[in-house]
C-alpha cells in the first residue's frame, strides 16, 4: 500500500506543480496565492523520504487534510451566487476528488502501520 501511496503522491504532486504554474502563467493571479500549493508539494515530496515511518505518514496525513479543506474552500467560494467566478469550480472538484483519494491511502497506511506495530507477532 505505501508503494501506491508513493506512487499516488508524485503524480498528483507533478500534476497539481503543473496546473498551478499554467494558473500563474496565463491569468492574472498574484503569485503569493500559490505559494501554499507550492509548499504543499514540498512537504509531500519530502514525507515520501520518511514514508514507512510513522512520522511520515502523519506529516502525509497533515498535508493532504489541509489541501482538502483548502480545495473545499475554494469550491464553495466560487459557487457564491454574489459573484461570477463558477468557472474553475469542475477543475476543483476533480483535485478535491483527488485529495481525498490521497487521503484515504494515507488512512489506509497508517491503519496498516498501527496494525501491525500493534500485533509484534505479524
Amino acid at each position: 500500500m505505501i508503494k501506491v501511496l508513493r506512487i499516488y503522491t508524485i503524480v498528483f504532486c507533478v500534476l497539481l506543480f503543473l496546473s498551478e504554474t499554467a494558473v500563474l502563467v496565463m491569468t492574472d493571479k498574484f503569485w503569493l496565492f500559490s505559494v501554499d500549493d507550492y509548499i504543499a508539494i514540498i512537504v509531500l515530496l519530502l514525507s515520501l523520504r520518511s514514508l514507512r515511518l510513522l512520522q511520515g505518514q502523519l506529516l502525509q496525513l497533515v498535508t493532504w487534510g489541509y489541501l482538502s479543506g483548502k480545495f473545499y474552500t475554494l469550491i464553495f467560494v466560487r459557487l457564491n451566487p454574489a459573484m461570477d467566478t463558477s468557472e474553475p469550480v469542475l477543475a476543483l472538484s476533480v483535485l478535491l476528488i483527488e485529495v481525498l483519494a490521497g487521503l484515504t491511502l494515507v488512512a489506509l497506511c497508517l491503519r496498516t502501520s498501527i496494525a501491525s506495530s500493534a500485533n509484534p507477532l505479524r
